[in-house]
């Protein structure tokens, strides 16, 4: 697990999920899936609290071993009465080239998530 920033986050290659979170403590509440391969966790105060990430190398579409050289993550999740927003940009050293992946979801709040802005940032370095 890495921690840096307002963030920890790790990587699971064996089952190439991603885990990103914010470092405050907080009382997990639910989950929220966006996508089959995205999913928000949530905190008692109704707050986005984590992101995760299955079949993260088929996501950004780059080969398992880069995930672990994650050198930046940029992370803004945004909700209104209508939707869920997640736009997130992450760099990868990959053959010693930051290369720079983005998600970009949108979903219907059918759970009526509050209006809120989450940003999650981090400046890693490369292990």
């Amino acid at each position: 697990m890495v921690k840096e920033d307002n963030i920890e986050w790790e990587y699971d290659f064996d089952g190439d999920s991603m885990f990103i979170n914010d470092i405050k403590d907080y009382k997990y509440k639910e989950s929220i899936e966006i996508t089959d391969d995205i999913i928000l966790d949530i905190d008692e105060n109704n707050e986005v609290v984590a992101l995760e990430i299955l079949d993260a190398s088929k996501i950004f579409g780059i080969e398992k071993k880069f995930i672990r050289h994650l050198v930046k993550i940029e992370i803004n999740i945004m909700s209104n009465e209508e939707n869920i927003f997640i736009k997130a940009a992450f760099n990868f050293m990959i053959h010693q080239r930051s290369t720079p992946k983005e998600l970009n979801e949108k979903i219907v709040n059918d759970i009526n998530l509050p209006i809120h802005d989450t940003h999650l940032v981090s400046a890693l370095t490369a292990k």
